[in-house]
């Protein structure tokens, strides 16, 4: 005979009722007991499935007020319900919905256990995760939403209500499609402790015996869990540093442990010998955080990799401080150039760097400067400057080894230095690329233009014409774009962005040598911008022409004279004994341009007719010149033109030239007169 039954729901205690909890991952159990702690029932879990296909059976004597509440608490999932007439136990089952949504999760935590139970979370829920990584989550829980997975928020804004979270943020397109939904979970709103009976400690050495020191050190500080392995295989390539590992959510809940843990290790191998300055104990997040893998641990784990007998066999490079063999430095060089690229190799092997050789490329060409690139090399300012010295004095070698004696010394390219690349500790590599060799062994900076987009934007058109010449003069081969002339504008200057200082220097002396406007080089763009504009202002007077002799002292010496056959001063010009005065003021339109004759030949025969007209001008005498063709006549008269700032009229007379082409004479204007 069946046990009678109450009729009404209010005459049921309330600690009659029980729970069971059919297939509930073991890493929430707790936190689903503490769920339906408000209702007052027991609560047991069960590992296996709850008969009959339903997955939540409900006594049909539950009044439905109690029945809400359980509901509320549960995840907002479809379950198949099924009402027992005669029984005092709810039996509740989490559903395996089956997703048909294209997307995945993306679970970030600060520590290994709550990786875990977000894993067991959205698993229970039939949420499917992509992707799990060990991070920061400063900001605690947080939700990112894709709007294609915005169907599921019912239950996302459940598990965050659940977990404690913060309020869910939707933020649309943001993440790649397939993980358009992105878990943060924080240890410390989990609830989850991090003292040292909770932490466990994995210490790998290939000097176990040494290491036994260091394990009693360590349980000093109540670290129970701690175990002496070799080095994994293989990570003597990819982790040559000495580093203490943990999860992220350690240095936060547990800051005083993760410090003394770290002080002990340091100690130790201080007493081992090891010199902290290049070889740190190095703190980092636990490696190996992404994974696809169930997780399996659900302890804190710290991991301590103490490669102490390969430091004593020298096997160990330095990963800090100001030690050149911490860098390996690969020198990038033009094919060409492979012989003087080794050279540079061996001075800086022999100055403590670690070199290799790379060469460019079939379809690669150099550049004018010496490019070097290496975040940590270049903070070390000593170490930098030591490797710029050793390559500097082996290219001035092998730039001044084909000069003649007594040549001019050449000029060193100048430096692009770069920042770019990652921090490693792994193999802290420097590149270092090598310019053209022989490129500026004339001794002339504009060369380094060469690298450089040029263009020139005139206020007159003649004057870019005139500049554009004396540039495609001093650079032969070198393209120099004219821009459409700008009548407004006013103001004259040189824009750059990379372009050497040494080139922009020269270059304004050659714009205020062919008497233009002077022109101040103004920095507007960045180092990897090689653009330089030329902003020629509109100007009512050109400037004179510059105090610059126009040859150097090796060029045109008489043979009874020390000094060069042509000086020229701010007043005056020389011109071998005779010294004639230089025009003053604005540079006349009709006076030749200097830069016409910069490839002039001061020959004995030219040196002659100079001296002639020169004596004739000084005299105030008219000059009768004959000669054959190519004998300096009319280039003589130019070239002393130029160099007095002299206007010259040039007319070409013939047997049929009558008195009216140099006189003038009477013509009919247009329209009558």
């Amino acid at each position: 005979m069946q046990a009678e039954m109450p009729l009404f729901a209010e005459e049921v205690p309330n600690n009659q009722f029980s729970v069971q909890v059919y297939l509930c991952p073991h890493e929430l159990q707790p936190a689903i007991a503490a769920l339906l702690a408000p209702l007052g029932w027991p609560v047991h879990f069960e590992a296996g499935q709850m008969s009959g296909g339903a997955t939540l059976c409900l006594p049909a004597h539950l009044e439905p007020a109690r029945e809400e509440a359980l509901l509320a608490l549960l995840p907002p999932l479809r379950f198949d319900r099924h009402v027992y007439e005669n029984t005092w136990q709810i039996g509740v089952q989490f559903p395996r919905p089956e997703r048909k949504a294209p997307w995945d999760t993306l679970l970030v935590a600060d520590s290994v256990q709550a990786l875990a139970i977000g894993t067991s979370w959205l698993k229970m829920l039939g949420i499917p995760i992509g992707q799990r990584e060990l991070g920061e989550a400063v900001q605690g829980h947080r939700i990112v939403v894709e709007p294609k997975a915005l169907a599921e928020l019912p239950v996302l804004r459940w598990l965050m209500r659940r977990l404690g979270g913060t309020p869910l943020g939707v933020m649309e397109g943001i993440t790649p499609a397939m993980q358009p939904v992105s878990v943060t979970l924080s240890s410390a709103k989990l609830g989850l402790l991090m003292t040292a009976d909770t932490v466990r400690v994995r210490l790998h050495t290939d000097e176990p015996e040494l290491a036994r020191a260091l394990v009693h050190q360590l349980e000093t500080l109540g670290l129970g869990d701690i175990e002496v392995q070799g080095l994994p295989a293989g990570t003597h390539a990819c982790r040559p540093a000495f580093t203490a590992s943990a999860e992220p959510a350690l240095a936060e809940l547990n800051p005083v442990l993760w410090s003394q843990l770290q002080g002990l290790t340091r100690s130790w191998l201080a007493e081992q010998g090891v010199n902290h300055d290049g070889w740190p104990l190095e703190s980092v997040v636990l490696e190996g955080a992404r994974t696809q893998r169930h997780v399996t641990r659900d302890r804190n784990t710290v991991v301590l990799h103490l490669p102490l007998g390969r430091y004593k066999r020298n096997e160990l490079v330095p990963y800090a401080g100001a030690n050149p063999q911490r860098f390996n430095v690969a020198v990038r060089h033009p094919r060409e150039l492979a012989s003087q690229a080794e050279q540079v190799a061996q001075d800086l092997h022999a100055a403590g760097f670690r070199t290799s050789l790379q060469p460019m490329g079939h379809g690669e060409s150099s550049r004018g400067f010496f490019g070097l690139s290496g975040r940590s090399l270049i903070a070390e300012t000593t170490l930098a400057g030591k490797l710029t010295e050793v390559v500097e004095a082996r290219w001035s070698a092998l730039l001044a080894a084909p000069l003649m004696p007594g040549s001019p010394a050449p000029i060193l390219p100048t430096w692009r230095i770069e920042e770019g690349g990652p921090v490693s500790r792994v193999d802290e590599r420097v590149v270092l690329v090598l310019p053209r060799l022989g490129q500026l062994a004339s001794g002339s900076p504009l060369e380094l233009l060469r690298d450089c987009n040029v263009s020139i934007h005139p206020a007159n058109p003649r004057d870019g014409e005139r500049l554009r010449t004396r540039l495609m003069q001093a650079l032969p081969g070198m393209r120099v774009r004219l821009a459409q002339p700008n009548e407004d504008m006013d103001d004259g200057h040189i824009a750059y962005g990379g372009c050497p200082q040494a080139a922009l220097v020269a270059l304004a002396e050659l714009i205020q040598a062919g008497g233009h406007v002077a022109c101040d080089p103004r920095k507007e763009w960045d180092e990897g911008d090689m653009d330089v504009r030329i902003y020629l202002a509109a100007s009512g007077a050109v400037a004179a022409a510059p105090l610059v002799d126009p040859f150097p002292e090796e060029w045109g010496r008489a043979s009874c004279h020390k000094e060069g056959f042509v000086e020229v001063s701010a007043s005056d010009v020389r011109i071998g004994a005779v010294v004639l005065p230089r025009r003053q003021g604005p540079l006349h339109p009709l006076a030749p341009d200097l830069a016409g004759f910069a490839a002039m030949s001061l020959d004995a025969g030219t040196r002659r007719v100079l001296s002639q007209l020169a004596e004739a001008v000084q005299a105030g005498e008219p000059c009768l010149l004959e000669g054959p063709t190519a004998a300096t006549k009319t280039s003589g008269i130019l070239f002393l033109a130029a160099l007095l700032g002299q206007p010259v009229l040039r007319i070409n007379l013939s047997g049929q030239t009558d008195a009216t082409e140099l006189m003038g004479q009477f013509q009919p204007l247009p329209g009558g007169g």
